[in-house]
C-alpha cells in the first residue's frame, strides 16, 4: 500500500481484520469514505461515525483474499 499511496498513514493493527487508515493528506473534505466509494468504487467505514476526532480517517476491512486487497487499493490510488 505504501508504494500507491504513500500519504496514506497506517499502523498494523496489534490484533483482529480492521486497519485504520489516516488519510488526512488526500484532502478528501469532512467524509473521505464518501468520497473514495464515489470516485474509487470501494466501500470502506468513514471515521466520524467514531466519533468527530476521526474524520479524516477511514476503516478497511482486509478480513478477504489478498487479490481483493490489492484491488481495492489499486483502486482508490487511481482515483485520486
Amino acid at each position: 500500500m505504501q508504494s500507491k499511496l504513500p500519504t496514506i498513514k497506517y499502523r498494523i493493527p496489534d490484533f483482529g481484520y480492521l486497519a485504520w487508515l489516516d488519510v488526512s493528506g488526500l484532502g478528501l473534505g469532512e467524509d473521505p469514505a464518501a468520497k473514495i466509494l464515489e470516485k474509487g468504487k470501494v466501500a470502506l467505514n468513514g471515521g466520524v461515525l467514531y466519533g468527530p476526532k476521526h474524520k479524516s480517517f477511514v476503516r478497511l476491512n482486509f478480513g478477504t483474499s489478498p487479490e481483493l486487497i490489492t484491488e481495492g487499493i489499486d483502486r482508490i490510488a487511481k482515483s485520486l
